[in-house]
């Protein structure tokens, strides 16, 4: 008897969830990858699968190319040890997810340990989602040392990760937003994001709520990173030995990250950390924090860090390094406005991509400066505790003489930016309530 004949005795169900109408049938899976990929292979959009309860070691991973909910046990309850070896193909990620547009997905109540580890640095996740979906949610799972980086979103996704929590003492990125095929200008590389106008606030993007981070306090590996025109929200999480950073317009084709909220966040830091925020591109807010250390010389020297890496490193082509760059602004000798760099927002001209895969603006038909807006990030009513003895900044700008406190970065006080709202809290796709999941 198949695999599908064998489990159509499972209930079917239908709920609203997410704003959703939806019909779906719930299956029940072994707990194997193969298990899983088999039940995928004929269900419908919609459809659920669970995990039981259990240890489950796999090596290798799943591709779920329609919009199939997976529900384990829960946290702790349902264990998944990673061990897909990360050799830099999709095959290498445990779970990969391709959610179009009009279609959702909810993903909950596990435990990943990670095994095999991303030794060359692939990051292309243990969890990795893209498409165009508006609604999607991760939620009450837990990654415990991931052999790479813990979730990825790229495409043109909207959604939500909630009450989860990571633990990343092992060096490795939580959550990696990228928004590279946002709809615009040459619809790659991020250019749509920055082609399209910022809306904070308004629920467009990928939002991380409710969560719990752990790092190992050095650096370089954040809770959440953003790049190619990713648009990112952080809130309401709570942060040990760790800080929040993203990419800006820097060495590669992609452009930067486009814009960032980060606030309501408590972090915290028995060690000596550099910084609680790095600012490298876009645009955005950082509202409301709290940030200390637990006595003595621990905790964050600075609280908020801008930087442009272009503006120290001798990139070549495509963007090039100021002062000099067709692709800046060019208005002082310093190369200012520079593409992507903290205080830039919307492009008013589209950039394009030739056969190549080379970027011209799409205005002029050559390569040149995109005119980016000039956007300030705003930073206010944060409570940050200086370390005792050690010379910080509330916000301080390292080695980037086109960066300016004051006008690419505005420290507004105790007053929020002008005109700016945060999106309803919690998130919708919390409150619109998801289905009970039998798992017998």
């Amino acid at each position: 008897m198949g695999i599908f004949h064998a489990l159509c005795r499972s209930a079917i169900v239908v709920w609203i969830w997410s704003g959703f109408s939806a019909l779906g049938t719930v299956y029940h899976s072994d707990g194997s990858a193969a298990s899983v990929q088999g039940l995928h292979n004929q269900l419908l959009n919609g459809d659920t699968i669970t995990l039981p309860a259990g240890t489950f070691t796999w090596t290798t991973g799943v591709n779920f190319t329609k919009a199939i909910n997976v529900v384990g046990a829960g946290i702790g309850r349902t264990t998944i040890n990673d061990n897909v070896p990360k050799n830099g193909t999709q095959a290498s990620v445990l779970w990969r997810f391709d959610v179009a547009k009009g279609k959702s997905i909810d993903i909950s109540g596990f435990t990943v340990h990670g095994q095999a580890q991303d030794t060359q640095g692939w990051q292309l996740g243990t969890l990795a989602i893209r498409g165009s979906s508006h609604a999607v949610r991760v939620h009450n799972i837990q990654m415990v040392s991931p052999g790479t980086l813990g979730i990825l979103f790229t495409g043109a996704l909207w959604g939500v990760v909630d009450h989860s929590d990571f633990r990343c003492a092992n060096g490795k990125i939580a959550i990696y937003v990228q928004h590279n095929n946002w709809p615009g200008a040459s619809g790659s590389f991020g250019d749509g994001s920055w082609y399209d106008s910022t809306q904070l606030g308004s629920g467009k993007g990928i939002y991380v709520e409710d969560c719990t981070f752990t790092g190992d306090g050095r650096g370089g590996s954040p809770c959440i990173d953003g790049y190619s025109g990713g648009r990112l929200v952080f809130r309401h999480n709570t942060v040990t030995n760790n800080n929040v950073g993203w990419h800006g317009t820097e060495g590669d084709r992609n452009q930067g990250t486009r814009t960032f909220e980060v606030y309501q966040n408590t972090f915290s830091s028995n060690v000596l950390m550099a910084r609680c925020v790095q600012l490298r591109g876009g645009t955005g807010v950082v509202w409301g924090n709290t940030v200390h250390g637990t006595g003595g010389p621990t905790g964050y020297v600075d609280f908020v860090t801008v930087l442009n890496f272009r503006s120290f490193t001798s990139y070549g082509a495509p963007w090039f390094s100021p002062p000099g760059s067709v692709w800046d602004g060019n208005s002082n000798p310093n190369g200012y406005l520079l593409i992507g760099q903290i205080g830039a927002g919307k492009e008013a001209d589209p950039v394009l991509r030739n056969g190549n895969g080379d970027p011209y603006n799409g205005t002029t038909g050559a390569p040149g400066w995109p005119h980016c807006a000039r956007e300030p990030a705003y930073v206010w009513s944060n409570n940050w505790t200086p370390v005792p003895n050690n010379r910080g900044f509330y916000i301080g700008v390292q080695a980037t003489p086109q960066i300016s406190i004051g006008r690419d970065v505005i420290n507004n006080g105790s007053t929020p930016k002008p005109g700016y709202t945060p999106y309803v809290y919690p998130h919708p796709l919390v409150t619109g309530g998801n289905p009970t999941i039998s798992h017998t």
